[in-house]
């Protein structure tokens, strides 16, 4: 994959092979799990992947956000507006580790993106162990080594806004959002990208909730999501829209 610099990814046209996606106006509009079937989840180890493409930003957005049932353990990722950058974020609380990539307003607003983070958490003869990774367009971005311990289950699963404050409002699409348990390997995240052709991935290992909006029905709020889990995912405000290149 050919990345350039800190501020450039090679983005093709996206190739999609699904007809809708979720669409937020940055005032409001998201979507939450409402139905957590997820038996075996943990946050010291775990992927979500996900399509997105801005609208016009004027201020932070929130691509998703995960909370721990553990007290401020969480993992999100926003775009941050004044620094024009995907930025991911694992929290304990006190101590916090962050990734970004730069990605200008004109670009995101432009083109779809695929924007994959994994991270990993291991006890190795009782030292710490991790990593966490961003990557876009299925390019390894920004890799960080700090061995952060986040304990619990998953309390909250929220896409396109803050889970803990009704705020950070994504403005823009999001498609074929994927969580799994376990860290991606390089190689893995980069054939969920496949050259910028979303497919489908209902059967890739370790699918703990997987949604592409194809699932929705015009006469309801709520859908069942992809994965083998059948999480109940409920829209906010926000609209099912066609996919558009």
């Amino acid at each position: 994959m050919l990345g350039l610099g800190n501020n450039y990814v090679y983005n093709p046209a996206t190739v999609w092979i699904d007809n809708f996606s979720l669409f937020c106006d940055a005032t409001g509009d998201y979507a939450a799990m409402t139905t957590n079937n997820i038996s075996d989840y943990t946050f010291n180890d775990g992927t979500v992947s996900a399509w997105v493409k801005g609208n016009t930003f004027g201020a932070d957005g929130m691509i998703f956000d995960l909370v721990s049932t553990t007290s401020g353990h969480a993992i999100y990722v926003f775009y941050d507006d004044s620094e024009e950058a995907i930025t991911f974020v694992r929290t304990d609380g006190d101590s916090t580790s962050t990734l970004t990539h730069t990605i200008t307003d004109s670009n995101i607003t432009a083109s779809w993106y695929h924007i994959t983070v994994t991270w990993n958490y291991a006890e190795v003869g009782g030292r710490g162990t991790g990593f966490h990774t961003l990557y876009v367009n299925g390019s390894n971005e920004a890799t960080n080594t700090t061995a952060l311990s986040l304990g619990g289950t998953l309390s909250k699963y929220f896409i396109g806004r803050n889970a803990e404050g009704a705020n950070t409002y994504w403005d823009g699409y999001i498609n074929d959002i994927a969580l799994f348990s376990g860290a991606l390997s390089a190689g893995n995240v980069l054939d969920v990208y496949n050259t910028g052709k979303p497919k489908n991935e209902t059967n890739r290992d370790n699918l703990q909730c997987y949604v592409t909006f194809d699932e929705h029905l015009s006469s309801s709020n709520t859908i069942i999501e992809s994965s083998p889990n059948s999480n109940v995912i409920t829209i906010y405000n926000a609209v099912i829209k066609a996919v558009s290149p």
